[in-house]
């Protein structure tokens, strides 16, 4: 299935992310984003994510810093 990174602060949206990642039989690695930006792209390209998922605000690090597909958490809350 994958592994995909989450670059988000801990919450509410973190915990829906992590969950749904589960349940479609994926990995998750959540990625604090106060982490400095060499460290995030450390981690994602250790972990050989597939993708990156990021909270509104986290969205430049996760665009100019990772050449990853990126998807925003808001986006998903539109799927309901």
């Amino acid at each position: 299935m994958g592994q995909f990174a989450v670059l988000a602060q801990p919450g509410t949206e973190l915990v829906y992310s992590l969950l749904a990642i589960h349940m479609i039989g994926a990995t998750c690695v959540p990625i604090d984003p106060s982490f400095p930006n060499q460290r995030i792209k450390l981690i994602v390209d250790e972990i050989n994510a597939s993708a990156i998922i990021f909270s509104d605000e986290h969205s430049e690090i996760a665009n100019k810093s990772l050449n990853l597909p990126a998807e925003k958490l808001s986006d998903f809350s539109k799927l309901r």
